[in-house]
C-alpha cells in the first residue's frame, strides 16, 4: 500500500484527489481502510503518514461508522487531526504524554542518511524485523547497562519477545546526531490481566550512518536531553 502511494505521489498524482463513488480522499481511504483491515498485512500507518506529510486535506478522515484503526487514531490525533477536524493542513505531531509542553513537536523526517536510518528503524520496529534492525547496528553498538555488542543487542530483543512484550510505533523523529522512537511496551494478554502499557523513549545515535549507541527514557523530554537516568529498557 505504501509503496503505491509513493510511486503514484512520484508520479504526479494529486494527492487530494477524489473517488467517483465516494468524492473521498485517499487520505480517507486509508484510515477507513486500517480499521476495517486491521490485523491483517498492509503498512496503514506508514501510508497515512505519507500522505500527511504530503499535504494531504484532513477534511472528512475520521468516517461516522468506519474509525481507523488503534494505530492511525494515534497517528491522527498525534498530528492534532481529532474527530471533527476542519479542513486544512495539519500541524506538525505532536507526543501526547505530560511532557507534552515541555518540548518542541516533532516535525517531517525529511531526507537524508538519518531520515532513511529512521525510516528502517520504525519499519523494523512495526514488523519485528531484527535482521533489518542489525543491518542497522554498529558491530559494537553499546546499549547502556544492557549490551556491548550488536550479537547482544539482537538477542535483547529476542528474549523481550520471546516474554510475550509486545512495542507499538508512536512516533519517531530525527534528533541532532540520533533517532528517537516513540514507543509503548505491554505484555501481550494471555490469562491474567496484564499491566497497563507504557511509554518508552529509545534514543539511536547515529556515526557514520551506523548506530554506535542505545539508550531508553520513559518520556520525550528526557530523550530529547538525553537526561542522565535512562531507562533501561
Amino acid at each position: 500500500m505504501r509503496g503505491k502511494v509513493i510511486l503514484l505521489l512520484g508520479a504526479g498524482a494529486q494527492v487530494d484527489a477524489r473517488d467517483e463513488r465516494f468524492e473521498s480522499t485517499p487520505l480517507a481511504f486509508a484510515t477507513v481502510g486500517s480499521g476495517e483491515q486491521a490485523g491483517k498485512k498492509g503498512d496503514w500507518t506508514g501510508t497515512v503518514r505519507l500522505l500527511i506529510e504530503a499535504g494531504a486535506s484532513t477534511d472528512g478522515v475520521w468516517i461516522t461508522g468506519k474509525p481507523p484503526s488503534e494505530e492511525v487514531a494515534d497517528l491522527l490525533m498525534s498530528y492534532g487531526i481529532t474527530p471533527g477536524e476542519p479542513a486544512g493542513r495539519p500541524s506538525e505531531p505532536q507526543d501526547r504524554d505530560d511532557d507534552h509542553d515541555r518540548g518542541e513537536p516533532p516535525g517531517s523526517l525529511g531526507t537524508g542518511v538519518m531520515a532513511e536510518i529512521a525510516r528502517h528503524l520504525e519499519t523494523a520496529a512495526r514488523e519485528v524485523d531484527l535482521d533489518l534492525l542489525g543491518s542497522l547496528l554498529h558491530p559494537e553498538v553499546r546499549w547502556t547497562g544492557l549490551c556491548s555488542d550488536r550479537t547482544q543487542v539482537l538477542d535483547w530483543y529476542r528474549a523481550v519477545l520471546a516474554e510475550g512484550i509486545e512495542a507499538s510505533v508512536r512516533s519517531v523523529e530525527v534528533d541532532r546526531d540520533a533517532v528517537v522512537l516513540g514507543l509503548t511496551v505491554g505484555r501481550r494478554a494471555q490469562g491474567a490481566r496484564p499491566a497497563p502499557p507504557q511509554p518508552l523513549y529509545q534514543v539511536f545515535t547515529v556515526r557514520d550512518a551506523q548506530i554506535v549507541e542505545i539508550h531508553g527514557y520513559p518520556d520525550r523530554a528526557s530523550a530529547l536531553t538525553r537526561g542522565d537516568a535512562p531507562a533501561t529498557g
